[in-house]
């Protein structure tokens, strides 16, 4: 709260010219501080006290836009550690926005983590942005060791939509000894020709 209310009160002082350098100043100071182990464990620990409705979280994800992409690597381990999947939607959506405006390389780096859970979270992610830019990152999960990456790829490849994601799911489809993924496969398939789908 007290960072919050620092950045607050240096955006009421934004277009005073006698001030520019001196708020130039101050602003690298706060996204230093910021961009943090610690201060991204105490954010996810707030996020599970509010709504993702309430103007405090609009104002906290203001707030790590103004921090910038430095602080994306540490939400990104808070994701690897987070069990409530509601505080995890959360930190999900502030991650989205700050992939929005600053890019998304650091999420694409995680696709490369030993840890599976950490990289089942971070690909809807990648859905939501929705970039077909990230269809080539994605296409080697198919046949990640565990399942519930290749669920998870196979569902965002499938929204992401594309030759190259409609071959690469046709690949897995005809090679998979797996029955029950082989039908999610084509329905997945089946569904990508249609509109407006969300997978």
């Amino acid at each position: 709260p007290g960072l919050l209310r620092e950045y607050e009160f240096q955006q009421t002082l934004q277009g005073r010219p006698e001030l520019k350098e001196s708020l130039a100043l101050l602003s690298t100071t706060l996204q230093e501080r910021v961009a943090s182990a610690p201060f991204a464990a105490r954010l996810v620990e707030r996020l599970g006290l509010i709504e993702q409705s309430s103007e405090e979280f609009q104002k906290l994800t203001s707030f790590l836009l103004f921090v910038g992409s430095e602080i994306l690597t540490f939400l990104i381990e808070e994701l690897r550690r987070l069990a409530d999947k509601h505080v995890r939607a959360k930190l999900a959506s502030m991650i989205t926005t700050i992939c929005l405006q600053w890019g998304a390389k650091p999420l694409v780096e995680a696709l490369k983590d030993e840890d599976y859970f950490l990289v089942s979270q971070v690909i809807p992610i990648l859905g939501n942005l929705g970039s077909a830019e990230f269809v080539e990152p994605l296409v080697p999960l198919l046949r990640h060791k565990h399942e519930r990456v290749r669920e998870a790829a196979r569902r965002v490849l499938a929204k992401l939509g594309g030759e190259e994601a409609r071959d690469a799911i046709a690949a897995f489809l005809i090679s998979t000894d797996e029955t029950e993924e082989a039908k999610q496969a084509a329905t997945a398939l089946s569904l990508m020709n249609q509109a407006g789908v969300d997978m």
